[in-house]
């Protein structure tokens, strides 16, 4: 604990556990208003075991992720433990995969860092005769002509079919 006032940003200074649950009470109140309002009679005093206390603190994590990023409809939380006895905490926020493949043809295909450019490509899907698994081949579409080398699609970089290209 900080025994004395030295002005250097902060340095050498520490909070107790004590200053450190106030500290999270003061931003749950500021997050609930209603609960912030009510008298502490109102309020059933339960105590939470440490386990609840971080499960409810990823929760709120959760909930602010979604509000910053209405866009994005899969808030995910997680916390793992390790075999020493710490743990890790992983929030969130994503879009969910697209998948417009729909059989062989003309696709708009986004650019996927340095792997392949933007722009139009013929797309088939594949089964490798190895591992049993499909993969997508793209073959850039240049003054109306298929040219080599193909390149392996990602299927989230593909925004959408092209009419009059299926098989």
């Amino acid at each position: 604990m900080q025994d004395e006032y030295t002005s250097g940003d902060g340095r050498g200074a520490s909070v107790s556990r004590r200053d450190l649950f106030q500290f999270a009470a003061a931003g749950i109140a500021a997050a609930l208003p209603a609960a912030a309002e009510a008298s502490p009679g109102d309020i059933p005093q339960v105590t939470l075991t440490l386990e609840q206390q971080a499960e409810a603190c990823i929760g709120q994590l959760k909930n602010i992720l979604a509000r910053m990023h209405p866009d994005f409809p899969i808030v995910d939380g997680i916390r793992m433990l390790h075999a020493d006895g710490g743990s890790t905490v992983f929030v969130s926020v994503k879009k969910p995969p697209r998948n417009v493949f729909d059989g062989d043809g003309l696709y708009e295909v986004e650019a996927n860092g340095h792997y392949y450019a933007a722009g139009v490509y013929w797309i088939e899907r594949v089964q490798s005769k190895y591992n049993k698994q499909f993969t997508l081949w793209g073959s850039f579409i240049w003054d109306g002509k298929r040219i080599a080398p193909r390149e392996m699609i990602a299927p989230a970089t593909i925004l959408r079919k092209l009419e009059g290209g299926a098989t």
